[in-house]
């Protein structure tokens, strides 16, 4: 194992807090973008429905009826918005759990973080 993985850093609670709410807000607006973009991507899925034929088989008897046609690429757009919309606001989520735990922490109240951690909430970004 290397040596860094056991590396501690310090931190005060209201840093770790100030890293938190700024990926939460982050979050936040990625889930309000993708949701938007999903309406668009709906609506472009919609839009490109056509009816065609299919047949449905009862009791050994096959009939034509008339079946929805959905574009592949519109509704792969779609998919893709609708998964980026879930991760964005599942880490949204995430985030306002810590944002709770930190802002009933004392302000000044050192923690020890490992490199995960400081990665996590943001620490690490040059600034």
């Amino acid at each position: 194992m290397a040596l860094k993985q056991t590396w501690q850093f310090k931190y005060q609670a209201e840093a770790v807090l100030a890293g938190a709410h700024t990926q939460l807000e982050y979050h936040e607006r990625k889930t309000a973008e993708w949701l938007k973009r999903e309406g668009e991507r709906e609506a472009e899925a919609q839009r490109s429905i056509t009816m065609g034929e299919g047949y449905v088989t009862v009791e050994g008897r096959s009939t034509v009826v008339a079946q929805p046609k959905y574009d592949d690429a519109k509704m792969s757009a779609l998919y893709e918005a609708q998964a980026h919309r879930k991760e964005h606001q599942a880490k949204a989520d995430q985030y306002r759990t810590w944002v709770n735990v930190l802002t009933v922490q004392p302000e000044h109240l050192a923690l020890a973080l490992d490199y995960d951690d400081v990665v996590f909430f943001g620490l690490a970004e040059a600034k």
